[in-house]
């Protein structure tokens, strides 16, 4: 009987760690999901203000050359 009780306890105690580590691997996958999103959305408004920059490089030499 002792060793049964004790059966479930451990039973009981590897489903408390099972569930524990799921929302610890949840909570560090959506960590990651942030620091992955806030790369690419930097990375997508250096590449935005890049190719600003470069239209507007653009539109200056055909006003430069309209002019000449």
């Amino acid at each position: 009987m002792r060793l049964k009780q004790e059966l479930r306890n451990v039973k009981t105690s590897i489903e408390i760690a099972k569930s524990g580590e799921s929302e610890v691997t949840n909570i560090d996958i959506m960590r990651r999901l942030s620091q992955l999103e806030k790369i690419v959305y930097a990375n997508a408004m250096k590449e935005s203000k890049v190719t600003e920059e470069e239209t507007e490089e653009k539109e200056d030499k055909k006003e430069e050359k309209k002019d000449k």
